[in-house]
């Protein structure tokens, strides 16, 4: 190109290596008042984007122009880049353009708005490129220093930096199937993806624990270097997240929302991560000490929101979740068992924790007082408890030694509280092929069937059903005439022998046995106890045995009730999915499980949140402008609230416009205001808001980036802390809805400079 018919694309015919047109960029002589568009300087890139017959050109002039192939005609300018652009790529499952250049950040587009997205930030340097690297959700940056960061296309945060030894970077680029990363210095450096080779594998490291998230419809394995989250609908893997801790997880659980997971470590630290992202939001106080490693952590939610963690050095702590400071979280900590705490569970019901331990002892903790209700212990027994489950919502307590005895316990509020009702031993056929007893490694329990699902060390699965005995049960715990029958039942057999054997006329015939008259030998035996106890082993009906569910010891259980089936996790480094007639429905496997037949029906959910944000939406009407009430309630019937939103734009412009039609100043409001300034008719559109967000979740991983670009003020959020991120909802509420509007800060630095006056607001 000439200096003045500059930054010309020319078009070959590929087959005749002939030109075939060209597409002419701007030019200096022609007339001002004419529309020109093109580059002004050398141009660096070309990227065709073939499913929108669109070629991408960029320039050192810092532009990106868009043209269209078919008619070889300029379509429009993606202006953002202060300085030069000289690398381009193209996310074709986000539908994303990638530029990167002598700026600093890269920047993301979408073709077919002329503002940018979002920017990846972190780099020092002048960057060297951007790529996508394909069928992964990855975008990987490099800069001139050597600094190379992996970020995740779906939220734009930096998964991974590491640094490449050289003086300069001059280029890279990624190799696919084989997924690598070339970097090009003075000499060709290498990175390979550390992949597991085994596709039918979740993961190369053992499969600790595995949760089902009935809001993002999504399972989460948890390994020892890494947390992964795989759709509950598909069984494809959605994300990875590493690097999480510097020493082995061990152990994790959801908060009642089911948007946060909080991790233990090896090393007694305790943090939690955003599900969705892997974005660590806050730490909580450690376990200390020599045996620090956490063995479990559990979460009561409700009015609690406590997380409970144990460790192996013997205390069970008692945190608070929406406190702030990082060295306090700690609210109680009980110091009672004398060995390693292995296990905890949660009654939601009746507001307890018990733990059990090494020692033996399994203490029942009130969540709200800290005050202990009991302390269990199998006189007949000093072997360690390894597990503790209540079978909720019956006041019942299952606990499982060492050895395989499964003891269940009468616990508050029962009629035969600190009672054990019933003893049996968990028995399979070991290698030899002999029924023995065996320890137990895991346990759950579905209470729409009343079914305990056992996992052994074996890899073997136990399904046993317990409807009987505690149909037993709860009559019992709820009946005092049957408490105090069953007391007396439960008095010792020598007292019970003595009460009989005054009874009767004895004869003494120099053997020490009691007679009855006549002469017959009365015995006082096991068997005649047996028959008058009120629970009995065959109360527990063992339904179904999956042998070698696992090729080792099964680590986790995991019950989804609503979908009746249940998760396994294993040594093996798998896990599966079953139902409860034994059938293998799905598979988290790396490779993905094509047989994958777990079926899940969304429409109810949608259906039941839709209708929800619905009757709140009417509340809204009805507590701002009556007439709109009456009129939204009569079309309901044949209309939805997406339907009406979209007749009345905002909230806030209808709300003035009725307080204008009803003479109301600006100033005054007859609304009910609560403790916290917030008007009745703002408090449920707050509750609006989430259960509209709720219809949007349901999309969870295939249409997040649509969510991200309604709500851009959410980028802001990714790295305030819980307190700011609540007070910038607040604020934006009020933004939103207050009569007297007001500016949106939407950024971190803008929102901390304002937050004297954000408070001044909120109070």
């Amino acid at each position: 190109s000439d200096v003045y018919k500059r930054q010309i694309i020319h078009i070959y015919d590929p087959t005749t290596f002939k030109e075939k047109d060209f597409m002419s960029g701007w030019n200096p002589f022609y007339k001002k008042d004419v529309q020109q568009g093109g580059h002004v300087g050398p141009i660096t890139e070309l990227l065709p984007i073939y499913d929108q017959s669109c070629l991408v050109s960029a320039s050192l002039d810092g532009m990106i122009c868009l043209w269209d192939v078919p008619n070889h005609t300029f379509k429009k300018e993606l202006v953002g880049h202060e300085k030069g652009v000289y690398s381009l790529d193209w996310n074709n499952d986000y539908k994303y353009l990638l530029s990167a250049g002598l700026d600093h950040e890269a920047f993301v587009w979408n073709t077919y708005v002329s503002e940018k997205i979002s920017l990846l930030r972190g780099h020092n340097h002048p960057l060297v490129g951007v790529k996508c690297l394909k069928d992964t959700n990855q975008i990987i940056t490099a800069d001139i220093s050597g600094m190379v960061k992996v970020w995740d296309v779906r939220n734009f945060l930096c998964m991974r930096t590491f640094n490449v030894p050289c003086e300069e970077l001059n280029a890279f680029t990624l190799t696919y199937p084989k997924k690598r990363i070339v970097v090009g210095t003075k000499n060709l450096v290498f990175y390979d993806y550390d992949e597991p080779k085994d596709q039918y594998l979740t993961d190369e490291k053992p499969c600790l624990k595995v949760l089902y998230n009935d809001i993002l419809l999504a399972f989460i394995t948890l390994h020892s270097d890494s947390v992964k989250v795989w759709d509950a609908r598909n069984g494809k893997l959605v994300s990875v997240h590493r690097e999480l801790s510097s020493s082995d997880l061990t152990s994790c659980c959801l908060d009642s929302r089911q948007r946060k997971l909080f991790v233990g470590d090896a090393d007694g630290g305790i943090f939690t991560i955003n599900v969705k992202n892997g974005a660590k939001m806050r730490r909580f106080e450690g376990h200390e000490g020599a045996y620090r490693m956490i063995t479990c952590l559990a979460y009561a939610g409700g009015d609690n929101n406590k997380l409970i963690s144990c460790s192996r050095e013997t205390s069970v702590k008692i945190h608070d979740d929406g406190s702030y400071d990082t060295q306090r979280s700690c609210r109680y900590e009980m110091k009672q068992h004398k060995g390693s705490v292995n296990e905890l569970s949660i009654n939601n019901e009746e507001n307890y924790v018990a733990s059990c331990s090494d020692d033996g002892l399994i203490i029942i903790t009130n969540i709200s007082s800290y005050r202990q209700e009991a302390q269990l212990k199998d006189r007949e027994s000093t072997r360690e408890i390894k597990h503790v489950l209540f079978l909720n919502p019956s006041p019942c307590l299952l606990a499982v030694d060492g050895e395989g005895k499964m003891n269940f316990w009468a616990v508050d509020p029962s009629k035969i509280k600190n009672n054990l009702v019933l003893s049996l031993y968990y028995k399979t056929f070991s290698l030899t092929n002999n029924l023995e007893n065996f320890p137990i490694s895991a346990l759950g329990f579905d209470r729409l069937t009343n079914y305990i699902v056992i996992g052994d060390e074996f890899g073997n699965v136990a399904i046993k059903d317990a409807s009987r005995f505690l149909s037993k049960f709860d009559d019992i715990s709820t009946s005092t005439e049957k408490a105090n029958t069953f007391y007396k039942r439960q008095e010792p057999s020598y007292k019970r022998a003595t009460l009989l054997h005054r009874a009767m006329p004895q004869e003494n015939d120099g053997e020490n046995t009691p007679k009855a008259g006549g002469g017959r030998k009365v015995l006082i035996t096991a068997v005649e106890n047996a028959e008058d106890d009120f629970f009995k082993e065959t109360d527990v009906e063992n339904v179904r045995n999956i042998k070698q569910a696992h090729n080792d010891g099964i680590s986790y259980v995991e019950v989804i009730g609503i979908h009746a089936c249940f998760a396994t996790a294993s040594f093996d480094c798998c896990c599966y999915i079953w139902n409860f007639q034994g059938e293998r429905i799905g598979a988290l496997i790396l490779g993905h499980d094509k047989k994958w037949s777990l079926n899940i029906d969304e429409q109810p959910r949608k259906e039941a949140a839709i209708q929800e944000a619905e009757e709140l939406y009417m509340d809204i009407l009805k507590s701002e402008n009556r007439d709109h009430y009456l009129r939204f309630k009569k079309a309901r019937e044949g209309s939805t609230i997406i339907g009406e939103a979209r007749e009345r734009p905002t909230i806030k412009n209808e709300r003035e416009d009725s307080r204008m039609n009803m003479g109301e100043n600006d100033g005054d409001s007859d609304e009910e205001v609560d403790d916290f300034g917030l008007s009745k008719a703002e408090a449920v559109r707050l509750r609006a808001r989430r259960a509209i967000n709720k219809i949007k979740n349901f999309h969870t991983y295939d249409e997040e980036q649509e969510i991200l670009d309604l709500d851009k003020w959410m980028e802001a959020k990714v790295s305030l802390k819980e307190e700011e991120e609540e007070d910038l909802e607040i604020l934006q509420d009020l933004n939103d809805y207050k009569k007297g509007g007001g500016s949106t800060y939407v950024n971190k630095s803008m929102f901390k400079s304002k937050k004297p006056t954000i408070k001044a607001k909120l109070k």
